[in-house]
């Protein structure tokens, strides 16, 4: 089947962020149910992690596939899943990059039955985690399943469906948490930090998104940045649920021309990149030469800001 995909690094799933804190019970609940042996008799070792966009789904599988890995040690695999509604297109996409992980020259069958038996082949005998972050729907979530000596981890949000087996639902953090968090990334909010904290809804991505921003921009006034952002929520006249949309616009507005071409650009990435790539697909069009030292600042200040990671 012709598709397109990248193939993901195995045994490269990220320790979990310096920044993700107060969810130490549901990393212990996510690793107890992937590390039983014999597996569950009705679940597998399979769990699903629910949640809301910015929640922080993705560094909760990091955070466990981190402390998973002696359980796993053949390879850990993290697949971001764009299906748009296509769930069959990717299945055929999954079910290619773990085959190519292992085989990468290995000819891919367009019959999903024989690719399949690809898939059971190339994981037969292996111990792999495979993190499906962003799966839509568990029509075919049996077969990933296979072999039970692997492990499925999935991050989806809240409009999946059928995605049985064992799962949590990820909640907001708690105030405590909240305001540690803003403190921990911009110490001189401390005074200021449950305000910021009601203000992001208590939601991780919100919270880094403010709290780098307002380290980054340490000229600006605390109180100067909550009248703006309000200010501009009240002329968005946003729809509640919305609000880290609502923070990564108002953020976005606040960068130079070149750094808001760069950062959409960089959203053709699915699997990482490093500064030279983003050199490279910055050249095709900018709107200011910076080089590849300029580029490598840019994407220091999306890191700051906590907008991104890089290699």
């Amino acid at each position: 089947m012709a598709t397109s995909f990248d193939i993901p690094k195995p045994n490269r799933v990220s320790p979990p962020s310096k920044f993700f804190i107060g969810r130490d019970e549901e990393i212990k609940t996510v690793v107890r149910l992937l590390a039983p042996d014999p597996p569950n008799p009705v679940s597998g070792r399979k769990c699903c992690i629910a949640g809301v966009s910015g929640i922080g789904k993705t560094e909760l599988c990091n955070a466990a596939a981190y402390q998973l890995r002696s359980v796993y040690p053949d390879a850990q695999i993290y697949i971001r899943v764009d299906d748009n509604g296509q769930e069959r297109a990717a299945l055929f996409r999954i079910i290619e990059t773990v085959v190519h992980i292992f085989e990468p020259y290995a000819p891919v069958s367009d019959e999903l039955q024989a690719l399949t038996d690809q898939y059971v082949s190339v994981l037969d005998g292996r111990r792999v985690l495979i993190i499906l972050d962003g799966l839509r729907s568990g029509e075919f979530l049996d077969i990933l399943a296979r072999p039970t000596s692997c492990g499925l981890l999935i991050a989806a949000n809240e409009r999946s469906e059928n995605l049985s087996g064992e799962s949590l639902t990820l909640g907001r953090l708690s105030q405590q948490a909240s305001e540690e968090l803003v403190v921990r990334i911009c110490p001189r909010a401390g005074a200021h930090a449950a305000g910021l904290a009601t203000i992001c809804q208590n939601v991780p991505l919100s919270l880094c998104l403010m709290a780098g921003y307002l380290k980054c921009n340490s000229a600006i006034e605390i109180d100067d940045f909550v009248n703006d952002f309000g200010q501009s929520l009240k002329r968005a006249a946003g729809q509640p649920g919305r609000r880290g949309e609502e923070l990564l616009a108002f953020l976005l507005d606040r960068l130079t021309a070149g750094e808001r071409d760069l950062f959409l650009r960089l959203s053709v990435f699915s699997s990482g990149f490093d500064a030279a790539l983003a050199a490279a697909v910055h050249s095709s069009a900018p709107p200011e030469d910076v080089g590849l030292e300029g580029i490598r600042a840019h994407l220091n200040h999306f890191a700051g800001l906590n907008l991104l990671t890089y290699d």
